[in-house]
C-alpha cells in the first residue's frame, strides 16, 4: 500500500487510502473504493488521455500513484514557523 506524508500539515503518515477518506468525509461525499492494479489501469488512463477532451486521470498521475511520497527532513516546519498538526486533529 502506497503512503504519504503531507509536509508542514501532518506529522502523521497515511496511506493513499485515508488521505482519499478524509477528503472525501471533508467534503461529505460517500462513496465505494474499487481497488485494481496500475498495470491494468495504465493502458486504460493512456487510452482516455487520448481520446477524451478532459480525461478523469493523466499519464503523470498514474505514474505519481506508483511512487511511495514522503516528505521527510523537510523545511516546512520551519518556513511556517511551526510543526504540523495530526490530520484529524487539524479540523476545518
Amino acid at each position: 500500500m502506497k503512503t504519504s506524508r503531507i509536509p508542514g500539515v501532518s506529522a502523521e503518515t497515511m496511506t493513499q487510502d485515508h488521505v482519499y477518506d478524509l477528503v472525501l468525509r471533508a467534503v461529505g461525499i460517500k462513496r465505494p473504493k474499487l481497488h485494481a492494479p496500475m498495470a491494468l489501469l495504465q493502458p486504460l488512463i493512456r487510452l482516455c488521455d487520448k481520446l477524451l477532451p478532459e480525461p478523469p486521470a493523466t499519464p503523470g498521475l498514474s505514474d505519481l500513484l506508483t511512487k511511495d511520497i514522503l516528505a521527510e527532513n523537510n523545511a516546512a516546519g520551519t518556513l511556517l514557523g511551526r510543526r504540523g498538526k495530526g490530520v484529524v486533529d487539524a479540523g476545518p
